[in-house]
């Protein structure tokens, strides 16, 4: 899951512009939420919704009709990600196989390596901090899971 579910989230984010509020002391609520205004859902949005926000190349809503709402395709998604898990630490194995595989579900390009070893903590921490600015200097939209 922690791989998988944060990519699954990023690709569904990017694709629908829907997200996931975070948990709030780790529970996430499901009771009533108060919309005003400034929340309220587009038309265009529900009818997108209502489409499944169609997926390149198919065009279609679930009831096989041609879509009003642009298709994205989730080949120009990329999505990147940044661990402090060391090729050394098996436990890392599982998430990065984990993310890769949902990148593969979703259709989405995934940048996520994992670090060497390094002589420090502090070297290691400059090297993620390093990767996190040069995936965002290339993206034009850049935001952390974490």
């Amino acid at each position: 899951m922690q791989g998988w579910t944060p990519v699954h989230l990023a690709a569904l984010y990017v694709s629908t512009g829907i997200v996931m509020s975070p948990p709030l002391d780790g529970v996430y609520l499901s009771g009533p939420v108060l919309y005003t205004q400034d929340d309220a859902i587009t038309d265009t949005f529900r009818k997108c919704t209502d489409d499944a926000f169609p997926v390149c190349p198919n065009t279609l809503s679930p009831n096989g009709q041609t879509s009003s709402c642009p298709c994205t395709d989730r080949k120009q998604i990329r999505i990147g990600g940044v661990v402090h898990g060391i090729t050394t630490d098996s436990f890392w194995d599982a998430v990065f196989a984990a993310s890769e595989q949902a990148a593969e579900d979703m259709g989405i390009q995934l940048v996520f390596d994992r670090f060497e070893p390094q002589v420090s903590s502090e070297i290691l921490y400059k090297r993620m901090s390093a990767k996190i600015l040069s995936l965002c200097q290339v993206s034009t939209t850049c935001f952390l899971l974490g």
